[in-house]
């Protein structure tokens, strides 16, 4: 913010001018070549801590991506470089190209057996167009880190996507995966939240997504046969429970 950047030599004419910034980990740059298709989209989710073979059955071989770094981008239109003159300002306003999501979930009992805990989130957009003020495109699920606190029963993650329903994608369906690494078994809890997201506007910057109790009990499901041992490389098949809140 407050920062300045000298240009030199750049030849009289009337320019588009884009930027962003490009202090990011999650996050790559594609298209160069024509500025209205230049995009940012995550990288896929690479670490063995979760199955691929878990994950294609949950959401039917869709590729898992991280969730993205937060990004800004700044876009004027027509600034004329004069001739004559020797130094030109030009004013960049940054705006987040990015929705912060705001996940608190209650009601969720025997979180001392945690060891870990992380999130999905499915049919959010998958890459945002840089020269666009608001153009999301591409379904895609995203995974994410969790808190947990036991005295509260309470479950809670802030992170940032490009979108929560992305242009031109007829399904808006949105399902949320916890994923819990207990002290002997893991298991996962799937839980519909399109009411809750689809209440909200495609621009919206902040989205509170809670829910106030699962009404659940990790430690009814610790020691269910056919769950994976955290110690052991790959998931087993486990067992689908539908919550009802």
């Amino acid at each position: 913010c407050n920062s300045s950047v000298l240009l030199h030599d750049i030849a009289a004419g009337c320019y588009d001018v884009t930027a962003w910034n490009t202090d990011i980990d999650y996050c790559a740059t594609n298209d160069y070549r024509d500025k209205w298709k230049l995009n940012m989209s995550t990288r896929t989710y690479y670490e063995s801590t979760i199955s691929p073979i878990l994950l294609d059955s949950l959401f039917d071989g869709q590729t898992v991506f991280m969730t993205p770094d937060y990004v800004l981008h700044a876009n004027v239109e027509k600034f004329d470089i004069q001739r004559d003159k020797e130094k030109q300002i030009l004013t960049l306003c940054p705006d987040s190209m990015v929705t912060t999501v705001e996940l608190k979930i209650g009601g969720i009992k025997g979180l001392h057996l945690v060891k870990n805990v992380c999130g999905t989130l499915t049919n959010v957009a998958k890459r945002r167009f840089i020269a666009y003020d608001n153009y999301v495109k591409d379904s895609a699920v995203v995974i994410f880190n969790c808190n947990w606190n036991r005295e509260d029963s309470l479950v809670c993650s802030r992170f940032y996507l490009f979108g929560l329903r992305p242009d031109g994608t007829d399904n808006h369906n949105h399902q949320l995966t916890l994923f819990f690494w207990l002290q002997r078994k893991n298991i996962f809890v799937p839980v519909d939240v399109t009411e809750i997201i689809n209440k909200h506007s495609n621009d919206e910057h902040l989205v509170s997504l809670e829910i106030n109790s699962l009404n659940i009990d990790l430690a009814d499901y610790a020691d269910v046969p056919g769950m994976f041992d955290v110690f052991v490389d790959d998931w087993t098949e486990g067992e689908y429970h539908d919550v009802n809140w």
